[in-house]
């Protein structure tokens, strides 16, 4: 599991060993334990969206002999 520099002075505290938290944070770092999260992407882009949209507008008024011509497939690329 892993701990913020302020957890684990605060556990070390407990076992009476005095660390500064800038050690600890250089000690993490220099062991490639860095404090980030990832940058949540949304799963479709703008241009994705605007793809999406302009299709279901070219689309709106196929009849439904034109869909059932139509063949889906479920393997979707999103880039």
């Amino acid at each position: 599991c892993r701990l913020t520099s302020k957890q684990l002075k605060a556990f070390l505290t407990l076992g009476n060993v005095n660390v500064y938290k800038p050690i600890i944070r250089r000690t993490q770092n220099n062991h490639v334990v860095h404090g980030r999260v990832a940058r949540r992407k949304p799963l479709l882009s703008k241009n994705n969206i605007a793809a999406h949209l302009q299709f279901a507008k070219d689309h709106v008024d196929k009849p439904d002999e034109y869909w059932r011509n139509v063949l889906w497939m479920d393997e979707t690329k999103i880039e």
